[in-house]
């Protein structure tokens, strides 16, 4: 394992959901999604990517895959080593002297990614190809693999900044028209029942169809329609674990077409059908008090 990088590797699921346990890494981990969707848990939000997203999460974040929803998930992973121990957040933060970064560099370079408003990176194929090298270079043997890998270790880190950063107007905060697709997004667990469509989401937040979805996929990594259903499958949830509604009940007061799309979606976002999920939810043991 060549030293710019501590661990790294690739995951190919198959139709078993799995959940990966919430953890802390070493250092900077970046993960490039190859087919699938993966959905992490970190701290106390959500951070998602599709095909040929990238996500990222610093040493000090508590993390894991969000509830059952990574099935089917294939994607390359590999934690950066950074110049020493990052228990608590940090607006900046040094890399390992072997990835060729001066103090300067990487102060800049961090402090992008510190201070993006999102750890994910949507269309990101080429930064991927990067971490997927990255992962292929660090597990072959010999020297000049080492030197590579290390090479490529910078490349990943100035792209992952690069791609975070996204067009300039994107990043202020302060534009009306960035802070209405934030709250939109932000809130819409809580609307998700509202028959919605593109045009009607854009028009919400006064924009056109085109530059509301890039916004959207912007801020959250996620297509607006992709993240109307995921609201939509966390809204189902609560009702099937706390309410007595039946599942087409749910489909309905949710704007899904049909009970049958409804149990589509809800498996494609789950792992699992309405019924079967309730069913398990039944059968929890009670949470100690």
């Amino acid at each position: 394992m060549a030293k710019a990088v501590v661990h790294c590797g690739f995951i190919a699921q198959g139709k078993e959901p799995r959940l990966l346990p919430i953890h802390h890494n070493p250092g900077l981990e970046v993960c490039y999604i190859t087919r699938g969707r993966a959905v992490w848990q970190v701290e106390d939000r959500l951070v998602e990517a599709g095909p040929g997203g990238v996500t990222f999460t610093f040493p000090w974040q508590a993390h894991g895959s969000y509830r059952e929803v990574m099935v089917g998930v294939e994607l390359y992973w590999a934690i950066l080593a950074l110049d020493r121990s990052y228990d608590k957040p940090r607006k900046r933060f040094g890399f390992h002297p072997t990835l060729g970064l001066d103090a300067g560099a990487s102060r800049r370079l961090s402090a992008a990614l510190t201070h993006a408003p999102v750890q994910s990176a949507a269309d990101a194929d080429e930064l991927g190809r990067m971490i997927r090298g990255l992962v292929e270079e660090c597990r072959a043997p010999g020297p000049e693999h080492e030197a590579f890998a290390a090479t490529l270790a910078r490349g990943v880190v100035i792209g992952l900044a690069r791609a975070v950063l996204g067009p300039p107007a994107l990043n202020r905060p302060g534009t009306p028209t960035a802070e209405r697709v934030r709250g939109f997004a932000g809130g819409l667990v809580e609307v998700c029942d509202r028959p919605w469509t593109l045009e009607t989401m854009a028009k919400e937040c006064r924009l056109g169809r085109t530059q509301f979805a890039r916004l959207y996929t912007h801020f959250t990594g996620d297509t607006p329609i992709n993240g109307l259903n995921r609201a939509r499958i966390e809204r189902a949830r609560r009702l099937l674990d706390h309410s007595t509604l039946s599942v087409t009940e749910i489909a309905m007061r949710l704007s899904f077409s049909s009970s049958q799309y409804f149990a589509k979606v809800f498996k494609e976002y789950a792992g699992q059908s309405p019924s079967a999920y309730r069913d398990r939810s039944t059968r929890r043991p009670p949470s100690a008090s």
